[in-house]
């Protein structure tokens, strides 16, 4: 019994680490005034357990939409799709703007997100074009206060697990901000602050690659700096003055 109790659990591990989105929204920042934002991905495959399971993804072609509740997705920007650009399991990918000021960003786009609402849901949704439609592969999504704010009245958004449940999303206005209690996630008032996932279980890095399909349980908020987000070429430090 012992035996077969502890193979089924391997077997669950395996199934879950293969139903969980190869590449992510690993980190997220947006001003205030929605100017300003980067947007950090991330192949999460290389904590999905032994090497098999390793997958190296090709993201040209691929989009970032805001989606916000009762409203129609807006894309931010489309992944460079002229070539191949393929993110080995622990890479990252780095978009920006360019008022944020980043330094060697994978991409510099323009583009506006908006910031937490108490009335509405709003977040970023990551689109996969791979098979010439686009298929959503990972959402975060936030709002100023979950307990008010709305879906929309047809449920139009939805996370990773497909629920429409308050207690997953994001309160923009209530972070855990590592000692400093709650506070609003924008620059103007936080000189710098954005939204990363939880570090993964036996990550030496921390807020590299956690994914429960929970936003509110994966994401925590953290002031950028040195090594923090990263790219394809180096890390980047991100900092207060260039946030604004």
């Amino acid at each position: 019994m012992r035996r077969i109790s502890t193979v089924f659990a391997a077997f669950l591990l395996v199934a879950m680490a293969a139903t969980a989105p190869a590449v992510v929204i690993n980190e997220f920042l947006y001003t205030s005034e929605g100017g300003n934002a980067y947007i950090e991905l991330y192949n999460r495959t290389i904590w999905n357990g032994p090497p098999s399971l390793f997958k190296e993804v090709d993201i040209a072609g691929w989009k970032v939409q805001f989606v916000e509740a009762d409203q129609p997705p807006r894309d931010l920007f489309t992944i460079d799709d002229s070539t191949s650009l393929v993110l080995f399991p622990g890479e990252f990918y780095l978009i920006a703007t360019q008022d944020v000021f980043v330094a060697m960003p994978d991409l510099e786009t323009s583009f506006v997100v908006q910031g937490g609402s108490d009335t509405v849901v709003r977040g970023l949704a990551l689109i996969d074009t791979t098979l010439g439609v686009g298929v959503t592969t990972d959402t975060l999504l936030y709002s100023s206060n979950p307990a008010t704010a709305s879906f929309g009245t047809t449920d139009t958004l939805y996370d990773d697990a497909n629920k429409a449940l308050a207690s997953r999303i994001i309160n923009t206005s209530a972070v855990e901000l590592g000692g400093s209690g709650g506070a609003t996630i924008n620059t103007d008032t936080l000189m710098g602050s954005g939204l990363r996932r939880r570090q993964q279980v036996g990550s030496d890095a921390e807020g590299d690659g956690a994914d429960s399909n929970d936003s509110a349980l994966d994401f925590i908020g953290f002031a950028p700096g040195a090594g923090s987000p990263r790219s394809y070429m180096t890390p980047v430090t991100l900092s207060i003055f260039e946030a604004k």
